[in-house]
């Protein structure tokens, strides 16, 4: 059963640690996310911004976080976030 987009953000927040790094889940989700609602500019910001503050394990690049915020911006080029 595919989640709305409104459904993945409850869910995300829901699994995002109150401290410490953003985990592989939280990520894995996103993805999952970005599978269903590819054109979503704020998905890929959120990406970006996970990416960021995942740990090691997640196995991303900060060059991953700046394609995200590029995908975002060819999306919706007034997100001001994303820049």
């Amino acid at each position: 059963m595919m989640l709305s987009e409104a459904d993945y953000i409850e869910k995300i927040k829901s699994l995002l640690p109150k401290e410490g790094n953003v985990t592989v889940e939280v990520l894995e989700m996103m993805e999952k996310a970005l599978v269903e609602y590819p054109e979503n500019a704020e998905f890929w910001c959120w990406r970006g911004d996970l990416i960021q503050m995942s740990s090691h394990d997640a196995n991303y690049e900060l060059e991953d976080a700046l394609k995200s915020y590029k995908r975002s911006i060819e999306i919706d080029p007034l997100n001001a976030e994303a820049y």
